[in-house]
């Protein structure tokens, strides 16, 4: 009874020749829906829409798409897609995926798909939004796949992160992330590092966050964590040991101290028979806690009071050596008589240069710091592989220590 009033209804609508071509059109449509169903969906959808999806794949999935997706998605996808297209995306991507991912339109949809997996979109639009997804689309264009894999994808809703590294050497940031360092972490250390240039007021030209960017890309995730922390510690005490000892400085700068005096960051001094750096920012980072551990423990100094305050010590600043049982540092030292050579920044004054070089790693095991009462506050100032104490010609230290760590193999 209903189907007859339907098809009475259909009748007088159309008339009977048009309604006869539409059935004939529909075909598979109307043999897989009621015909209450398919009125319906011809009137929501249209029914150019309704008749060329239903031919193609079934009244009983164009009404389940419908259910899950509503009308307006299905009909905008059918007209702006190739058919096979708006079917994969309407049946693989939940409606609360397609939903999220607005203001995207269908093309865009498309587009994202052809570079990610609907799989990783789907999850994706979990944690990200689609006008987040255009952005990064548009920032990082056929990588955009390896972005989405990056560990805590949430990070790149934070502007600030997408700026930093859309904005730096692509391959470089992929592979960092391909480790598993977090976008945020590696953005930390990019914005942190340009901190430091423009602070220390150098007379050369130091690209450290591309320094950090390479050194970054055969390092773990804790390295790159451990370079954010040492990065705003030093900017904190406005300290120069990551721009002249950093594991990021290069083997060359290195030499060339050794005989030039010049440091990496264009600072130039008198001469030393060691040039060096840390072997990791978490090396350097173990050394700077057990400074401090040893400020508070051994020297029993409460960091809230200056010298001489409620029994702190009363003449900093303290020299704290820490010995870490294994190379602390790679770099360069020399155990040979220095040559006397004309100092540039000093007319008529000399520099110790020095022509050979021994590779620090396993002889110079420990680190030092001064800690010293500045600005109100107690800080670390020059920070670097230890060379206090060290014997030369038997290439060992004359005394311990005054802190010993168990460095990890």
């Amino acid at each position: 009874m209903q189907a007859a009033r339907t098809h009475r209804r259909l009748t007088a609508d159309l008339g009977a020749d048009r309604l006869a071509r539409v059935e004939a059109a529909l075909g598979q449509v109307v043999k897989g829906l009621s015909s209450g169903r398919a009125q319906t969906l011809r009137h929501v959808l249209g029914e150019q829409v309704f008749s060329q999806l239903g031919a193609r794949f079934g009244g009983d999935r164009v009404s389940a798409w419908t259910r899950a997706h509503g009308a307006d998605r299905v009909r905008a996808f059918a007209k702006a897609l190739p058919l096979e297209t708006a079917a994969t995306l309407l049946s693989d991507l939940s409606p609360t995926a397609l939903a999220r991912l607005e203001p995207l339109t269908a093309t865009e949809l498309v587009d994202l798909a052809v570079r990610v997996p609907l799989d990783l979109l789907e999850q994706t639009s979990r944690v990200l939004d689609g006008a987040t997804l255009r952005t990064l689309a548009d920032s990082f264009g056929d990588d955009l796949h390896p972005v989405l894999n990056a560990a805590h994808p949430t990070d790149w809703a934070d502007p600030t992160v997408l700026r930093n590294l859309a904005g730096a050497n692509r391959a470089a940031v992929l592979e960092v992330l391909g480790r598993a360092t977090r976008p945020k972490t590696l953005s930390q250390v990019l914005d942190l590092a340009q901190r430091h240039v423009d602070e220390a007021n150098l007379t050369i030209k130091v690209d450290l966050p591309r320094q950090l960017l390479s050194y970054l890309r055969t390092q773990p995730p804790a390295e790159a964590q451990a370079a954010a922390k040492m990065l705003a510690a030093e900017l904190k005490d406005h300290g120069h040991a990551i721009l002249r000892h950093g594991p990021q400085v290069p083997d060359a700068a290195l030499r060339h101290r050794l005989k030039t005096g010049t440091a990496p960051d264009g600072s130039q001094s008198a001469g030393h028979w060691a040039a060096t750096r840390f072997r990791s920012f978490r090396v350097m980072a173990r050394s700077r806690e057990a400074v401090w551990d040893f400020v508070n423990r051994g020297l029993k100094i409460d960091p809230r009071f200056g010298p001489g305050v409620r029994g702190n010590p009363s003449k900093p600043p303290f020299l704290i050596t820490v010995e870490h049982g294994r190379g602390t540092s790679r770099g360069v030292f020399s155990t040979a008589r220095p040559t006397a050579v004309p100092r540039p920044n000093a007319p008529g004054r000399t520099l110790k240069s020095y022509g050979q070089a021994i590779d620090s790693a396993e002889y110079l095991t420990r680190t030092q710091a001064t800690v010293v009462w500045e600005e109100a506050r107690w800080q670390i100032k020059q920070h670097f592989p230890g060379v206090r104490d060290f014997d030369k010609p038997s290439k060992m230290y004359s005394k311990d220590a005054l802190v010993t760590l168990r460095e990890p193999k």
